[in-house]
């Protein structure tokens, strides 16, 4: 669903926002495909980070939530600086792509879980949610 509404709001994003509000705000637009990317991406990646929290593997999650935080808050100072608010956002997305893509490895190396969205665990999760609401209304 998340790359669905990517793609409506890159397709449509600058015309809503034109027309929405003031001129000023028309260049939020790049900022926005620049941050969604690392929103779809943080959205495939499930709940990595939640799994290995409640597996007892905290350590490992803060570990790269406080590397990453780091990286970023480092990387976003300098590319302010050179480049401005995109390159605040293009560090940010790509130091958050960074911290999803090791929590799903860290996950699957040593759970041997997929906490990825995929189009058939979806497909399966309605089939039974649905079969129970059913049930619930005999």
């Amino acid at each position: 669903m998340a790359i669905f509404g990517y793609i409506l709001f890159a397709a449509a994003g600058k015309f809503i926002i034109s027309k929405a509000w003031p001129e000023e705000y028309s260049q939020a637009y790049y900022i926005f495909i620049i941050l969604g990317i690392a929103q779809v991406v943080q959205t495939y990646a499930g709940t990595a980070g939640m799994a290995l929290v409640m597996l007892q593997k905290q350590n490992i999650a803060m570990k790269i939530s406080v590397v990453s935080g780091v990286l970023m808050i480092v990387g976003g100072s300098v590319a302010i600086i050179f480049y401005g608010i995109i390159g605040l956002a293009i560090v940010y997305s790509v130091g958050s792509i960074i911290q999803s893509t090791l929590m799903i490895y860290y996950v699957r190396r040593i759970f041997g879980l997929k906490t990825t969205a995929n189009y058939k665990s979806l497909t399966q999760f309605a089939r039974v949610y649905f079969r129970k609401e059913i049930s619930h209304e005999r």
